[in-house]
């Protein structure tokens, strides 16, 4: 997979930076059905036409805008649900611009709500990025 920071977690999970336009038909191609984009607008690479470009592959697009400096509770509520309702279907890939809003969001959730081992799932977080102070009290209220 070329997608920047692509890393697949479980069958039905796949995580990755921003993809390209045409990147898009290889994560349908991985039995994905909702793609979950937690980058901000104006991240560096988002696309503008991303929903259109899911639509058009046939896949659900769901955008929960997280600001890098100020992730909110709320919004891992959100995404926790989300993952509820997609994740053990057909799969579902979650992207922002490098991985690293996800893959906190993806440790929280393997380990608070799939019990999947700590260790193990801060491993899988810490070979794309090493948290900051705000995401670690973030993960901390969180997990």
């Amino acid at each position: 997979m070329s997608i920047i920071n692509y890393r697949k977690i479980t069958n039905h999970i796949h995580t990755s930076g921003q993809p390209k336009e045409e990147e898009f038909s290889q994560i349908k191609a991985l039995g994905v059905e909702t793609v979950i984009n937690l980058a901000m607008p104006d991240s560096k690479g988002a696309l503008a036409n991303e929903g259109q470009l899911v639509s058009e592959n046939d896949m659900n697009y769901v955008h929960i805008p997280v600001v890098w400096e100020d992730p909110k509770d709320e919004q891992f509520a959100l995404f926790s649900s989300l993952m509820d309702l997609h994740a053990q279907k057909k799969g579902v890939h979650i992207h922002c611009a490098l991985n690293w809003r996800v893959s906190s969001f993806v440790f929280m959730y393997r380990t608070k709500v799939l019990g999947h081992d700590k260790a193990e799932a801060r491993r899988a977080m810490e070979e794309i990025w090493q948290p900051n102070y705000i995401w670690t009290d973030f993960m901390k209220r969180n997990g």
